[in-house]
């Protein structure tokens, strides 16, 4: 190695340390007290307790400590925030950043409850120089289940994030498979896929039951069974590609799985959302209520 470029090596090593050291203590400034009385979502597990709000993240160690010690990172802004096994994932939202956004991966950060204020930089595995810049990659929802982040990504299917060895890996609606990795899923959808584009595997949410994961795409209801890898498409009549959004929940009641749906899409110039429940014993839908959400 000449002089000149071991200089330009070390010039680019340093530089390198350096960010990683931005990233890790400086991106967004620590406090100690609740950022904001705003907040969009709670998670956690025992005395564990992270907070998103309008202005950043807060966290609690001990909840049940009288001091109520709370810390977090001013300016952090999220789509999102999930717990699991020790672990906290937040969807990164850039400034005035549109809920759907195309060709650009999302950015995560991944806090570890042993060292908290050294969060790990994530990125979804899409490359998307080589898919189609049209579609949306974006984790709309997420959740710890059998020791792995589940990610809902919309054209992008299901994302597992195994937090053992940080291996990344998407599963497609209605195909059976161990996992595609970034770059088998740009070899078996090329830009040009249809497939990538169908609004039966276009992801909106996810749930978890007892063994299995409920994925809500546009046209179709699923279950998706990690240990095997298969999928399930359940009674489809309900949904239709009309609709905006979907969001799903479940309620375990007498042995009787219910999942409650919120459709909502816009007729003329109003935004119309409805609540459906499935059982999973009938079989069928029932429509509890429907109502005018918004004006556009």
């Amino acid at each position: 190695m000449t002089h000149g470029n071991k200089r330009d090596f070390f010039k680019i090593l340093i530089s390198t340390l350096f960010f990683a050291q931005l990233v890790n203590s400086q991106l967004y400034p620590e406090i100690n007290t609740i950022i904001s009385n705003e907040l969009y979502q709670l998670t956690g597990s025992g005395d564990t307790l992270w907070v998103l709000s309008s202005k950043g993240v807060n966290y609690h160690l001990n909840i049940a400590d009288s001091t109520m010690d709370w810390k977090g990172f001013k300016d952090l802004k999220g789509w999102f925030i999930t717990y699991g096994s020790g672990y906290t994932l937040v969807r990164i939202m850039e400034n005035g950043e549109s809920f759907y956004k195309t060709g650009i991966p999302d950015r995560m950060w991944l806090f570890s409850i042993t060292a908290p204020k050294h969060p790990k930089y994530i990125e979804l595995p899409f490359d998307t120089d080589n898919l189609n810049t049209e579609a949306y990659f974006q984790a709309s929802n997420a959740l710890f289940f059998q020791k792995s982040f589940w990610l809902s990504c919309m054209n992008g299917g299901l994302v597992k994030y195994n937090i053992a060895n940080g291996n990344r890996s998407i599963f497609f609606p209605g195909i059976q498979s161990i996992g595609f990795n970034e770059q088998e899923f740009v070899k078996a959808f090329p830009a040009d896929s249809s497939n990538l584009y169908s609004d039966s595997t276009f992801v909106f949410d996810i749930i978890k039951d007892s063994s299995f994961l409920w994925i809500a795409c546009k046209t179709a209801l699923w279950t998706f069974n990690p240990k095997d890898t298969t999928w399930e498409k359940i009674n489809d009549s309900l949904f239709s590609n009309r609709y905006e959004y979907i969001n799903i929940k479940i309620r375990k009641k007498n042995d009787t799985t219910h999942i409650y749906v919120v459709l909502s899409e816009l007729i003329d110039t109003d935004t119309i959302t409805s609540l459906y429940k499935y059982n999973t014993s009938s079989k069928k839908w029932i429509k509890s209520t429907s109502k005018k959400s918004s004006s556009v």
